[in-house]
């Protein structure tokens, strides 16, 4: 067999199609896994904003049951933190820390870690990067910042010691980006801790039922039922 007919067999049993449906599964399977579980007895600052209590119940037992992230869920979490990458080009030396660790043990286990710890004229705050679709853009933000975000920000502000942060969204569409001041306030921390403690002392979570009204979107709370967990 000569060079051309190698070629062109070898061309055939390429075909672009046939390539393209390999590289997909290819790439699918090395980012599909299962999610991990969470910690027990302590809470993330990335949930704590939830606001059902159902969830953060389950949260802070480590009994959110466990799911395979899909490929192309990964693929949008891989926006994210690229976008974190590009940010920190973009803050230049306004950056002082990127992932900014903190944690309390008092009045509840609670551990997170900040976007951006940035500086301009002598003066530091707290960044939370959020990369959002268009229908977010228009429905969820258009009078101030998401809930949960706010929650989070303040949990930062109160555990690093500053008082005041931002929260930057940016359109994944469009790439505008909007920004919310949040300042650092005494009432809403003892808000979120009081509520923490509540979690902690409950014997059993929350029915359903009891968590409907709260539920705006799809909540993890739902995967397991009082049953499996020996609750009646």
């Amino acid at each position: 067999m000569g060079v051309k007919e190698i070629t062109e067999s070898v061309t055939k049993s390429w075909e672009t199609k046939d390539l393209g449906q390999l590289l997909v599964k290819q790439i699918d399977k090395r980012l599909a896994h299962p999610q991990k579980n969470t910690s027990k007895n302590k809470f993330f600052v990335s949930a704590i904003g939830n606001p059902c209590d159902r969830y953060l119940w389950l949260h802070y037992n480590g009994l959110v049951p466990s799911k395979s992230i899909p490929a192309n869920l990964q693929r949008i979490f891989g926006v994210g933190n690229s976008a974190e990458d590009r940010y920190e080009k973009y803050f230049g030396d306004m950056m002082l820390y990127r992932e900014q660790s903190c944690k309390i043990q008092t009045p509840v286990l609670l551990s997170g870690r900040a976007d951006f710890i940035l500086h301009h004229d002598g003066k530091l705050f707290v960044l939370e990067l959020k990369t959002i679709n268009q229908r977010g853009w228009d429905d969820d933000i258009s009078n101030g910042p998401k809930v949960e975000h706010s929650t989070q920000l303040q949990c930062y502000l109160h555990m690093l010691g500053h008082d005041e942060g931002v929260i930057l969204y940016e359109n994944k569409n469009t790439q505008q980006i909007k920004t919310f001041v949040v300042k650092r306030n005494n009432d809403l921390w003892n808000g979120i801790l009081s509520r923490a403690e509540k979690i902690v002392n409950m014997p059993a979570p929350p029915k359903l039922a009891e968590v409907e009204s709260v539920h705006y979107n799809y909540c993890d709370c739902k995967l397991v039922t009082n049953q499996e967990l020996g609750f009646d």
